[in-house]
């Protein structure tokens, strides 16, 4: 074949290349984009979005976030060093990077479509690896598969606002450069892409607890390896990557030194197993874990239903609050009235957008730092039958307004009310028919603060509170 022809040739293998992987992103971006137009403005489809979003508007003001939260859980607020908070960083610096040559870009345009964009980066990432290794057919089909699945596009729309995305995308890159690492042939090249590699599983263990996931796909593949008799002696590079994340991870976040509550045993959930996995692999102990991976496949079944739960309840926050909704009015009323030191108790759920909407400080939310307190709120307030007992808990808390999203109040509410501790201020008037009832709290001289009622079960916090 002449110079030319294979020149030719070459050039329409790449052109037919960049189209069908421009095809790919435009049909990924294409089927996610649909709903951007019903979210009315600084609005979200996701419950933890704005937990997020608030974060970054911190981040964006200050520079950095504050050790502790004092608008969320009152009076003692969250202590941010127990929180893997790098998507919020890459939110708020992202929109400064974009800013300086998109003016008009907002930080809220940003939190809105970077679920679509880490989607498209990961994808895009998987497929290209994917034809390398596979083809070019098989990787056009996997990727048209997964930017099409339904369940994917739930969760990566614009306007979903969660650290989903981010995270898939930093599973999707450390797994696929350390499967690079093990095809390449020549030294330096595998040395660059487990740096590569351990660096991206460094970036994923501060941003989601849950990042260990992705860390037991390559624990899976070197135990294959290792039973195998492949790679035995191959863990020069496999120790390399080990240190590039273990080492850097506990020293960047004290969650993974000192962590308690929900981040308690996280440093033995991902710190611990690579580092017992190259244990293993300097003894000669090849046949006790053929034995032990024989008896976990005979008596453990696969565990299945989590993914279609987790669709399941995904669907079921997956809505934005209507611009007009009782719900979004409430929130706008309380942005525009109530001083920014106000501080409403809700149910969780409702936590982090009173904070981002309403702009007012809250007790408990959805990130459930202390879920004693969210029980005790259930138990007081959503299930209370004492008003003595709930405004004890609500001025303990500092709380200075109640907001109840039903229609008939519970009964401690209804006797606090009849006795003028609680005072209807919004809607006016037809308070009694709505849906969304907020009340001002006039504390009688009677009620005093009880630490009982801060007391949350974790003894690092109950210790800070000398509570004993």
């Amino acid at each position: 074949m002449l110079p030319n022809q294979k020149t030719s040739r070459h050039i329409l293998r790449i052109c037919a290349i960049l189209l069908l992987f421009s095809m790919l992103v435009f049909t990924a971006v294409w089927t996610r984009v649909q709903n951007r137009d019903s979210i009315p403005n600084g609005q979200f489809t996701e419950t933890d979005a704005y937990f997020y979003y608030w974060q970054a508007q911190l981040i964006s003001e200050h520079g950095r976030l504050p050790e502790r939260d004092m608008h969320r859980w009152l009076p003692i607020g969250r202590d941010n060093r127990q929180t893997l908070n790098l998507y919020p960083y890459v939110v708020a610096y992202t929109h400064k990077a974009v800013s300086t040559v998109f003016t008009g870009i907002t930080l809220y345009h940003v939190a809105f479509y970077m679920p679509v964009v880490c989607f498209c980066i990961g994808l895009s990432a998987l497929c290209f690896f994917l034809y390398h290794t596979h083809g070019l057919l098989f990787s056009f089909s996997v990727g048209m598969l997964l930017a099409l699945l339904p369940g994917s596009i739930a969760r990566s729309a614009t306007g979903f606002g969660d650290r989903d995305t981010w995270c898939l995308m930093l599973g999707i890159l450390s797994i696929i450069t350390y499967l690079t690492v093990l095809q390449a042939q020549h030294r330096n090249i595998r040395f660059f892409w487990t740096l590569i590699s351990g660096f991206t599983v460094f970036l994923g263990g501060l941003s989601w607890e849950g990042f260990g996931a992705f860390l037991a796909v390559i624990l899976v593949v070197e135990l294959w390896r290792f039973l195998t008799s492949q790679g035995e002696d191959e863990l020069t590079f496999y120790a390399l990557w080990v240190l590039t994340f273990v080492p850097t991870l506990y020293l960047a976040s004290p969650v993974y030194r000192s962590g308690y509550g929900f981040a308690k045993h996280l440093a033995a959930l991902m710190l611990a197993p690579p580092l017992i996995f190259f244990w293993l692999s300097q003894n000669t102990l090849k046949v006790m874990l053929r034995i032990a991976l024989l008896i976990l496949l005979l008596c453990f079944p696969v565990l299945g239903g989590f993914a279609l739960q987790t669709h399941t309840n995904a669907e079921k926050l997956n809505m934005a609050l209507l611009k007009d909704s009782p719900l979004a009015n409430a929130y706008q009323w309380m942005k525009t009235t109530l001083p920014k030191t106000a501080v409403v108790a809700a149910r969780w759920r409702y936590g982090s957008q009173l904070n981002v909407l309403a702009g007012v400080k809250t007790i408990i939310d959805q990130d459930h730092y202390i879920q004693h307190w969210i029980h005790l709120y259930r138990r007081y307030i959503s299930l209370g039958i004492d008003p003595h007992e709930m405004l004890g808990f609500l001025k303990t808390h500092q709380a200075t307004h109640l907001m109840i999203p039903q229609k008939s109040a519970p009964h401690a509410i209804e006797q606090a009310e009849a006795s003028g501790a609680l005072v209807p201020v919004y809607p006016t008037p037809n308070f009694d028919a709505s849906t969304i009832k907020i009340w001002e709290i006039h504390y009688p001289p009677d009620i005093k603060t009880d630490m009982k009622y801060l007391k949350t079960g974790v003894p690092e916090i109950d210790a800070d509170l000398q509570i004993q």
